[in-house]
């Protein structure tokens, strides 16, 4: 199976989010961007907040956030030595609502699905997947911290954990 399917099988046991997918995902970021832009919020972006392709660019960032496993909250702390304080606290308030509407509202985007998962699996004995005999990993090249986790609790439901790497064909 995928993560994704993996993620899926994981959550139909709670039933307590609602998967969003990726048309809604940027309708709820585009909600999020008109609601800054109408309270005066976004000053640093502004111009390209009103362009479409900025809810594009700003659905990559979150994405890559929630990829290293970096919440909003942590997000906002952090001060990267280049980039602009404006810039930064703006894209951090985008962020920090968008989660607030998923909490909300009990959607979960994809990433955030994954999270959902690795944190089922560290609260709850899912019946699912309870006692495992083996797991098996193949076709990954590389591995987001989330899906690091995911692994880590199913290797300590598991008698046996195999991950195949990849070899590199040219020897």
């Amino acid at each position: 199976t995928t993560f994704r399917d993996l993620t899926r099988l994981l959550l139909a046991e709670v039933k307590r989010l609602r998967p969003l997918r990726p048309v809604m995902e940027r309708e709820l970021l585009r909600r999020v961007v008109e609601r800054a832009l109408s309270n005066d919020q976004l000053r640093y972006f502004a111009d390209a907040a009103r362009r479409s392709a900025f809810i594009t660019l700003l659905a990559d960032h979150i994405h890559e956030l929630q990829r290293g496993d970096i919440s909003a909250s942590a997000y906002a702390r952090i001060r990267p030595p280049q980039a602009n304080e404006d810039e930064h606290r703006e894209l951090a308030h985008l962020y920090s609502e968008y989660e607030r509407l998923l909490a909300a509202h009990a959607l979960t985007d994809e990433d955030g699905s994954h999270r959902a998962a690795r944190d089922l699996l560290t609260t709850s004995d899912t019946s699912a997947f309870r006692a495992l005999n083996l797991v098996v990993v193949d076709g990954f090249t590389d591995f987001t911290p989330t899906q690091h986790d995911i692994l880590r609790l199913l290797a300590t439901r598991a008698n046996q954990l195999l991950i195949a790497l990849p070899t590199d064909s040219s020897e």
